[in-house]
Order: C-alpha cells, then sequence, then structure tokens
C-alpha cells in the first residue's frame, strides 16, 4: 500500500473515532406517569445531540389529559434521577407554535441550591399543550438543553401548570461516552510509522 493510501486509511479512521466518541445520536422517548388526579398521559421525546446537548424533539397529549403550560427538564449527575442536580442553560426558544415553535420565548432558570441552576419553559394559557392532543411542544430548530459540564447521567421531564407538576416522565442516559485518551492511543501505533516514512520520503527526494 502506497504511504498516501495509508494516510488515508488512517485519516478516516481518526475521523470515525472521533465520530464513535461523540456521544451524539440518542433518542429517548417516553410516556408520562400522572400525578395530583392527572387523567391520561403525554408522549415525551427528547434526543441527545452530544453528551453536552439535549432538545425536546416532541411533548404530546394523548386524549383527555390536562392541558399544560411549563415544561421543566431537570438532569442529574448519576442514573435513576440520583446523586446532584446538574447545571443547565438553554438557547434559542420554544413552543406549541410549529413549525416555527417560538411562542413560549426564551428558557427561564430556577435554582437547585448551592449554585446550580436548570431551566423550564413557560407558555400560557391560550399558548399551552393541548391535552386532547391537538398540538405539540418542542424547541425550535437549533435549540437545546445545554449541560454545562457533561455530567448528566439521568434527566427528568415535568409537565406543570399553575406550580403543580401533573405529569412526569424520567430517563437515563444511556449513551454518555466522551473521547478519551485510549481512542488516540489506539492510532499512534499506526501515525509514528507513518510520519516517520514521510518524512523519509522528503529526505531523499532530489
Amino acid at each position: 500500500m502506497k504511504i498516501k493510501q495509508i494516510a488515508a486509511v488512517l485519516g478516516g479512521a481518526m475521523v470515525m473515532a472521533f465520530a464513535g466518541s461523540a456521544g451524539a445520536g440518542t433518542l429517548y422517548n417516553g410516556t408520562t406517569f400522572g400525578n395530583a388526579g392527572a387523567t391520561s398521559s403525554y408522549n415525551v421525546q427528547v434526543y441527545e445531540d452530544s453528551i453536552f446537548n439535549f432538545h425536546v424533539n416532541s411533548i404530546t397529549a394523548n386524549p383527555t389529559a390536562l392541558n399544560v403550560t411549563t415544561v421543566e427538564v431537570i438532569f442529574f449527575t448519576k442514573a435513576n434521577e440520583m446523586g446532584s442536580i446538574a447545571s443547565t442553560t438553554t438557547n434559542l426558544m420554544a413552543g406549541t407554535n410549529g413549525p416555527s415553535y417560538t411562542n413560549w420565548g426564551l428558557g427561564h432558570s430556577m435554582s437547585g441550591g448551592a449554585g446550580i441552576m436548570y431551566q423550564n419553559f413557560k407558555g400560557t394559557v391560550s399558548t399551552a399543550i393541548q391535552g386532547a392532543g391537538t398540538n405539540s411542544f418542542a424547541q425550535q430548530s437549533g435549540g437545546y438543553f445545554n449541560v454545562t459540564t457533561g455530567n448528566a447521567r439521568s434527566f427528568e421531564v415535568l409537565l406543570e401548570t399553575g406550580g403543580v407538576s401533573y405529569y412526569d416522565v424520567k430517563f437515563n442516559i444511556t449513551d454518555f461516552s466522551t473521547p478519551e485518551a485510549s481512542t488516540f492511543a489506539l492510532l499512534l501505533p499506526g501515525l509514528v510509522p507513518l510520519g516517520i516514512a514521510l518524512r523519509r520520503r522528503r529526505a531523499t527526494r532530489p
């Protein structure tokens, strides 16, 4: 195999290593439980774009559910909503006016104690997620819940009205790999000889 071909193969391997270590591409799909006498349920889809970025794909009611006007997402540092709350921020907007999803505006910060902040979105009676299932809530394209330290291992989605959490669903995060030194260590045995060979080739040219 020629040196250029070897370089191409190892370069491709590096790209795949980066892509495989990004921890991206997991869809969390669940059905809420009802609290405080709430009827029916909601379907919730949250997509993990990376260990730092999650976005709400859709929240839609099954018929006869209560209308809700607050979507709260809380990330935790351990599985099963254990450990401490992970600090998050949001960017862009969210809402029920698809396809733009902007009528709930920007996210709001809530204190999780010890300086930790987590986020929610608040709508109004007129922009509520309809319990009849006639609309859905989502984040604006490109909008995220940003986990500021990438240390989340589980999260909970709460659907509220008037400060009462009527529906909730919980997920353990199954994909939280990060680029590690071992990824590059596996590539070094191939990269070092390639570098030496390329150097020698340049040195022997007339």
